[in-house]
């Protein structure tokens, strides 16, 4: 997977396929980083081709501390205002991207607290969407592996097919995608 330049469409073996299989709710999970935006234009392309619903969704981690003293009470404190002021900061970063979206389907925003990794395949299990699209990496950038750690979690976890969006793609490798309203689209797709 690590030499494929190309994004990659995972269906999971225990999904059932039927004739009218179609995608209808498309989940988008976005962390901030410019990696995980380049998904938005696909996204806004796969809407005008019949996604009626796309739920963007951000999960603000919990540092954790250093317990090789005791946690002082100061320290619980200073972690909590952190957590209030990410998690203040991704619900307009979410409104932002929602009403770039708004146009093209019905958005819904998704903001939770807690393990990035496994409140994502919680909101997946949740929500139930027909598809995921989301970046091979995101505000890590590690693309020293095939995919980033809470992609390659997801990968293995959820039941949901996954639409992974590969960075750097050669540029003749697919005709170019109009960006959202102004938007800079730095990965191209085509959609049938």
């Amino acid at each position: 997977l690590d030499r494929l330049p190309c994004s990659v469409f995972l269906v999971p073996a225990r999904r059932p396929v039927s004739e009218d299989t179609s995608f209808r709710t498309l989940l988008i999970p976005l962390d901030g980083s410019t990696c995980a935006e380049d998904v938005l234009p696909l996204a806004a392309e796969l809407a005008d081709k019949g996604i009626s619903r796309l739920i963007v969704a951000h999960v603000t981690a919990v540092p954790e501390l250093m317990s090789a003293v005791p946690i002082a009470a100061e320290d619980l404190a200073l972690r909590d205002q952190l957590v209030e002021r990410n998690q203040r900061t991704a619900g307009q970063y979410l409104e932002k991207v929602s009403a770039q979206l708004q146009g093209y389907a019905q958005v819904v925003a998704l903001l939770r607290v807690g393990d990035v990794r496994s409140s994502l395949a919680a909101i997946i299990q949740e929500e139930k969407p027909d598809l995921v699209l989301l970046s091979a990496y995101g505000c890590g950038q590690r693309t020293d592996v095939p995919f980033g750690s809470v992609t390659g979690f997801l990968v293995s976890r959820i039941e949901a097919p996954l639409l992974i969006v590969r960075e750097h793609l050669p540029e003749d490798a697919h005709p170019a995608v109009a960006p959202i309203r102004g938007q800079r689209s730095t990965t191209q797709h085509t959609i049938v």
